[in-house]
């Protein structure tokens, strides 16, 4: 009796001698870096075509899951701050314009899969089911003759797919580069614009973005993260 016990519990314990190799180690990789080569496109969005680059300084967290000792997955979130740089575009009635931005953001929450090479090399990729980037900007220029100036806030919704890898520099520190590309169908913006004497002020409001409307942005962010646990 006790023969056929032991049996009965060898694919029992089997399972968890396998589970206890293979996977449950949890890490929590806390990363700071700075995105740069920030670059935006709009397309036909208000009338006009236009450019935006920027740069941030930002700071996340990756929970990873570790399986199989080559494998890992988990959730991951970023906030990047301080945005500075410029844009220009082409305004159907003004035609060029130029300005700078004065203060922006972007936040990501998603997920990544990544895999464990030799070497303390990592590569992942990831997907971010919401992209939330906000920029502040001000603009002072001549166009046909007359003064123009005024400042506008655009928050763009969307997604993101990125691919990154790492490398371990110590045993507690890691360097690391991801390659955001960036997709927003939504914008929430308002304005004020003086052209001369005279004022317009464009209340919020929110547009759906489809077709050739869509917003595309693309950023290089380089951190520094440091493993806890697993």
């Amino acid at each position: 009796m006790k023969f056929k016990l032991k049996l009965a519990l060898l694919p029992v314990l089997t399972l968890i001698a396998s589970t206890q190799a293979y996977a449950g180690a949890i890490e929590l990789e806390p990363y700071a870096g700075y995105g740069l080569s920030g670059k935006m496109t709009t397309t036909a969005v208000g009338g006009g075509d236009g450019t935006t680059s920027f740069s941030n300084i930002g700071a996340g967290a990756r929970l990873n899951l570790k399986l199989f000792n080559f494998l890992f997955l988990g959730p991951d979130f970023s906030y990047q701050m301080g945005s500075s740089g410029t844009y220009s575009i082409t305004d159907a009635s003004l035609g060029a314009l130029s300005g700078n931005l004065t203060k922006g953001s972007l936040m990501t929450v998603g997920g990544v899969l990544g895999f464990q090479l030799p070497l303390g090399i990592r590569i992942w990729g990831g997907y971010n089911f919401m992209d939330t980037n906000s920029g502040t900007g001000s603009i002072s220029t001549t166009v046909l003759g007359q003064d123009v100036s005024g400042t506008f806030t655009n928050k763009y919704s969307g997604t993101t797919i990125k691919v990154g890898a790492g490398f371990k520099l110590f045993s507690v520190l890691r360097l690391n580069a991801e390659y955001y590309m960036q997709t927003y169908t939504k914008v929430t913006s308002s304005s004020d614009i003086t052209i001369g004497s005279t004022t317009t002020n464009n209340p919020e409001t929110t547009t759906d973005l489809s077709g050739s409307d869509v917003v595309k942005s693309n950023v290089i962010f380089l951190s520094l993260s440091a493993p806890l646990g697993g």
